[in-house]
């Protein structure tokens, strides 16, 4: 989990920088898993002020995942934009 999620985007990150490619627009696919607890334990929709409180290696990998996004906009300007996911459909 945390190879994937957290060494793989740390990956395309550092290449993007590195070739200069800064304007590149990077979307990362992010989770409901970093709030932790389910709409039913907020007795409601999640709101997005919830703090970040993941209970599962999946979970904390996800909030990584997010927190080297933001350092990389931060340091380096790149474009990376989460979309936090809930309730996955596969056919």
């Amino acid at each position: 989990t945390m190879q994937v999620n957290v060494e793989g985007t740390l990956n395309i990150l550092e290449a993007l920088k590195d070739l200069g490619l800064v304007s590149t627009r990077v979307f990362n696919a992010g989770s409901s898993t970093v709030y932790g607890k389910t709409a039913d334990e907020w007795e409601g929709p999640i709101p997005e002020h919830a703090p970040l409180q993941p209970v599962t290696p999946y979970g904390v990998s996800k909030v990584a995942q997010e927190m080297a996004g933001l350092q990389y906009f931060h340091s380096h300007k790149l474009h990376v934009v989460t979309g936090r996911f809930f309730q996955q459909v596969a056919p």
